[in-house]
């Protein structure tokens, strides 16, 4: 499994606690209230906002990373709170210059004295004693360095701070096959959100269904493989068989499904190997073949795209061998 999605499962297991920020999605065969109905809302956290309920209309086979509602409504929200989170990552500036192992004890020192009063207040708050006064009934500042609040625990902004979680009904919401609703799910896990797949049974606050999110996202990328691997393949037995595969490359004709060698354009083929095996780049061979009053296929100059176009395509190893002989 990717690296990324492997890493952000793990974090996820840290904010399985919430609290979450629901939003929900679904396609268009679902209005807000019966899909919010379906769903339910998370306990503890109320119901999701009927703005934060976006339904798609239409493109059932597309993967939701590729309709416009899903990308502009969840996903540009969901990476715009990653680059958030980015920003305020800063590392301390290292100790360095003349004397820097002196100021490097002297601040080690500093963070040793505090250590103890730090442990205590994580104490306290731990057991639930409030910060201002301990179980002997002294009060109790902050420790040397923090800074002092009205508010031991200010509200954190809703946007920023809230573990983001996106509801939705089945797989089926979030593409047509296991590759597509693969591919938006790694997308969803690496910004650090939450994924409940209702009926499916998908939860990634919970240990099974983050297994579960590994073992579907090891489906998708499967499939995505398998399905890369045939193309491939057809692709090399029909150019191997002189059949259709695509746009019609330079030297041939299409009859029917098969492709039909054009002598002519073949020469010109040879011409540029030969060239090439002058050193010449495909500039300046297409430069040569232009000044030769050679074509393209169309009739139109060669340009150095044209040249390495031609150069890549493994279609003419085989006419041109076999014009040989």
């Amino acid at each position: 499994m990717d690296e990324r999605i492997e890493k952000a499962l793990r974090a996820l297991a840290g904010t399985a606690r919430g609290p979450f920020r629901p939003v929900a999605y679904g396609l268009d065969s679902h209005e807000p209230g019966r899909l919010l109905r379906e769903l339910g809302f998370l306990p503890n956290e109320g119901e999701p906002d009927p703005r934060l309920v976006i339904i798609e209309e239409g493109l059932p086979y597309a993967a939701a990373v590729d309709r416009p509602r899903f990308k502009e409504e969840i996903l540009s929200r969901l990476q715009a709170k990653v680059r958030h989170d980015s920003g305020h990552k800063e590392s301390p500036p290292s100790i360095q210059g003349r004397g820097a192992p002196a100021r490097a004890r002297e601040k080690l020192a500093e963070l040793s004295s505090v250590l103890p009063e730090l442990l205590k207040t994580i104490d306290r708050t731990l057991s639930g004693i409030p910060q201002e006064e301990d179980a002997g009934g002294e009060s109790s500042a902050p420790p040397p360095g923090a800074e002092a609040s009205e508010c031991p625990n200010p509200p954190a902004p809703e946007d920023l701070d809230l573990t983001p979680i996106l509801l939705v009904r089945k797989f089926e919401d979030l593409g047509s096959d296991a590759e597509a609703a693969a591919q938006t799910i790694g997308r969803i896990i690496v910004t650090g959100t939450h994924l409940v797949v209702h009926e499916d049974g998908l939860d990634t606050r919970t240990r099974e269904g983050r297994a579960l999110t590994r073992h579907t996202l090891r489906l998708g990328t499967l499939k995505a493989t398998r399905s890369r691997e045939r193309a491939v393949a057809d692709l090399a037995r029909r150019r191997e068989g002189l059949q259709v595969y695509g746009p019609i490359p330079f030297g041939f004709l299409k009859n029917g499904r098969e492709l039909r060698p054009v002598p002519d354009q073949l020469e010109t083929v040879r011409r540029i190997r030969e060239l090439t095996g002058l050193s010449q780049t495909p500039v300046t061979i297409a430069v040569t073949l232009n000044r030769e009053k050679r074509l393209w296929k169309d009739g139109t100059r060669w340009t150095w795209r044209r040249v390495s176009h031609v150069l890549k395509n493994p279609i003419y190893d085989k006419v041109l061998s076999e014009a040989v002989r």
